[in-house]
């Protein structure tokens, strides 16, 4: 009996990831009807779809939107958009292109990015005209599928011997070794002792997270702590 209780219970999980994978899907960038989007009460005055994939980051689409609030006052939108959250969050932390809330001087521009999920949008504007953030973030919230903040995934790693600001998303290369999937990465130490704990963060199957744990422990490179 309790084995079709947990059966159940995993087929509903299961059932769940695939309802929202799809749902995710279906709320894509060229389906969005921008019509409906403004920036103070200004429709866009100019917008740009790019399709496609690019490079390792698994950018799917792209979308750049021109706001023209007032005479000589102009923002620039560019929107991307991910395969997965993973992909989003590696891009907004490892490529050296977001400094978080900090606007980012650009010879006469100031650049802003936000990430809500597998989106990231960047807003570029004139030094001399503000552009608040609170009212950047109300122009990301109109978009479906708004999800801000940071992911569960950031809180469901022990806590205890965290070392600040060693948390990373890598998708490339983990110590080393070749990974073929996005991985949350925490450090650890205690005195003397350093660790790290990886997690696929749900992007890639159990078998492939499994055979890829099975050949570092053949290679005998790294010593891991896992959670699937």
């Amino acid at each position: 009996m309790e084995k079709l209780k947990i059966m159940f219970r995993l087929t509903l999980l299961l059932t769940f990831f695939i309802l929202a994978s799809c749902l995710d899907r279906d709320l894509a960038l060229n389906k969005v009807f921008f019509d409906n989007i403004s920036y103070q009460n200004q429709k866009h005055l100019s917008l740009d779809i790019v399709e496609g994939e690019f490079s390792k980051w698994q950018i799917e689409n792209e979308v750049r939107l021109l706001y023209v609030i007032d005479l000589d006052d102009s923002l620039w939108v560019s929107i991307l958009e991910f395969k997965s959250d993973a992909f989003a969050l590696a891009y907004y932390t490892n490529s050296g292109k977001f400094q978080g809330s900090i606007p980012v001087v650009k010879g006469d521009l100031l650049e802003q990015g936000i990430r809500s999920g597998r989106r990231l949008f960047s807003f570029k504007h004139k030094r001399f005209y503000n552009h608040d953030r609170r009212l950047l973030e109300q122009y990301v919230q109109q978009f479906p599928g708004y999800r801000g903040g940071l992911p569960q995934e950031f809180l469901s790693l022990p806590f205890e011997h965290r070392e600040p600001g060693k948390t990373s998303i890598q998708i490339d290369r983990f110590h080393g070794v070749p990974i073929l999937f996005p991985m949350f990465v925490q450090s650890y130490r205690n005195a003397n002792l350093y660790w790290n704990v990886a997690r696929s963060w749900e992007s890639v199957s159990e078998e492939d997270w499994l055979s890829w744990v099975d050949s570092v422990s053949q290679n005998r490179k790294i010593l891991l702590s896992f959670f699937f």
